[in-house]
């Protein structure tokens, strides 16, 4: 990460962004310095085979809390920003917990948020 960077992206490599993605990620975190992290959320379009489906069936639930305003508690660790200097610094812990034994950014980032 670069010395001046005000945010870092974590994005899967399966993942294609909608081409505003980033802009309105960035936008909000300009707009509310407090959050501590945003989430996207997948857009699985079944190709019509059944892994497809059980991949669209799977993330569907985690949909719902997008339904109340656009604020959820479910975090979508395939599309995440956060602010640089509270990673730079590990201000809530991610650094150190991937650091000790954390293994994927989708699980140290979920027990972070769930407290």
């Amino acid at each position: 990460m670069h010395k001046d960077s005000k945010y870092v992206l974590f994005l899967d490599d399966d993942v294609r962004l909608h081409p505003g993605t980033i802009g309105a990620l960035t936008a909000e975190m300009v707009n509310r310095p407090e959050i501590f992290i945003q989430t996207g959320y997948p857009l699985d379009l079944p190709s019509g085979s059944l892994g497809s489906y059980c991949i669209y069936e799977y993330h569907m639930p985690c949909s719902m809390g997008f339904a109340t305003g656009g604020k959820t508690f479910f975090l979508w660790c395939g599309c995440m920003m956060m602010h640089a200097d509270d990673f730079r610094y590990d201000r809530y812990g991610v650094v150190s917990g991937l650091r000790d034994g954390g293994y994927l950014d989708d699980m140290t980032f979920a027990a972070i948020t769930a407290i």
